[in-house]
């Protein structure tokens, strides 16, 4: 109960409640406070970035009092954002050093929040649809970085917004290679638009399905498109105008790949490939890439 001095006494659920969200700049200011004499390598910054975000979002929808991360929670964070368990522990390692998370109060010693330290009054990025993007964003960690990167550099979501791919590099501490692998996955999701122009970055903004406003966008994979095209071509005798059309989908197929790195291999695929990531009997992560080839680390 609240007495206030004009009104009387009033419940404090009648208080306008103020949505809250995690902020990155604040966790890598944390982070940079704990390790200033120690900073981390890139790759363990973006470690933390990627674990915090996939928290974050999986905490908004489900934890709510607290995220178990038991030996069980910490797999399912790391099929989430995409990497193995022990990089999700050494990223909460990492958080929970920096004040980043904590552990739950009043809950179960395995339950973890973030901390008041790293909270903000939701901005408009809060208002995408988070429930319905999650799915489509399983298991791709370039795609949850960069996203990661937009909702703090496309400030009105459904407003077309210059961004450059150095911008979102820093933001996300990646190469802008990867950066322009991240935003492919997002536009091919539908995710987001792209306005193109010319410069080293385009105009974005988020798609209306994105922010809850139309149905979840039917992806065909490229994969997909070229085996149908290969079975018209069979079925139908070569002529000058399948030759041109054939010629036409081959240099459109070069210019819709992205550059994706595992473990240190660098490959080329096309925009929309399926990458998916488990874990083998000894931890050992196996990275499925389309239907054809896998990926073991020795």
């Amino acid at each position: 109960m609240v007495l206030d001095g004009t009104r009387g006494l009033h419940l404090v659920a009648d208080e306008p409640e103020v949505n809250r969200r995690v902020s990155d700049q604040r966790i890598v200011e944390c982070i940079g406070a704990c390790f200033a004499r120690n900073p981390l390598l890139p790759g363990q910054l973006r470690d933390a970035k990627l674990v915090a975000f996939g928290f974050d979002l999986l905490y908004q929808l489900f934890g709510h009092g607290g995220q178990p991360l038991g030996a069980a929670g910490r797999w399912s964070l790391a099929s989430f954002c995409g990497i193995s368990s022990a990089r999700v522990s050494r990223a909460l390692q990492v958080l929970r050093q920096s004040g980043v998370i904590s552990t739950a109060e009043g809950a179960d010693p395995g339950s973890l929040a973030f901390c008041d330290s790293v909270l903000i009054a939701a901005t408009a990025g809060r208002s995408l649809d988070w429930a319905g993007l999650t799915p489509a964003l399983h298991g791709r960690a370039v795609a949850l970085l960069t996203l990661c990167a937009c909702v703090d550099l496309v400030p009105t979501p459904w407003e077309w917004t210059p961004v450059t791919y150095g911008a979102l590099a820093r933001h996300a501490c990646y190469s802008i290679g990867m950066i322009q692998s991240g935003l492919a996955s997002l536009v091919k999701l539908g995710v987001l638009e792209q306005l193109a122009r010319a410069g080293r970055g385009h105009d974005y903004r988020f798609s209306a399905w994105a922010l809850g406003k139309a149905p979840a966008p039917k992806i065909v994979s490229p994969l997909a498109e070229a085996s149908v095209r290969s079975l018209e071509a069979r079925s139908s005798p070569p002529t000058v105008a399948t030759t041109d059309r054939l010629s036409s989908s081959v240099n459109a197929a070069a210019e819709s790949t992205m550059v994706v790195e595992i473990g240190g291999l660098v490959v080329r695929l096309p925009v929309g490939t399926e990458i998916t990531m488990t874990v083998g009997p000894d931890g050992t992560p196996v990275y499925a890439i389309g239907p054809d080839l896998m990926v073991r680390r020795q």
